[in-house]
């Protein structure tokens, strides 16, 4: 089964459990769940949530983009240990 845009927004919307429904719409699509956050993010709806998806998937973003651990920390509002742990348990992840 495979959602267009639309049909994925409307349901991450309608959520009650938005973290949950980003893992449901990736299983049900086939694709993983950052790049269900990709396409939130992308139309505008995604909220950044501490210890979430999506906050991982923006930590990852501003990575690919070559921002510093520090400037992610301060937009992020996270430890810099929390950051550089990040970039080290995905040292080869393609960050988008």
């Amino acid at each position: 089964m495979h959602y267009d845009g639309h049909e994925i927004e409307y349901l991450y919307k309608n959520s009650k459990n938005r973290n949950r429904e980003i893992k449901i719409l990736a299983e049900l699509n086939l694709v993983d769940k950052y790049d269900i956050c990709h396409l939130l993010h992308e139309r505008g709806v995604l909220d950044i949530e501490k210890g979430t998806c999506s906050q991982k998937y923006m930590a990852f973003r501003m990575m690919s983009e070559g921002k510093t651990n520090e400037h992610i920390m301060d937009k992020l509002g996270v430890s810099l240990n929390d950051v550089t742990a990040l970039r080290q348990r995905y040292p080869s992840y393609d960050y988008l």
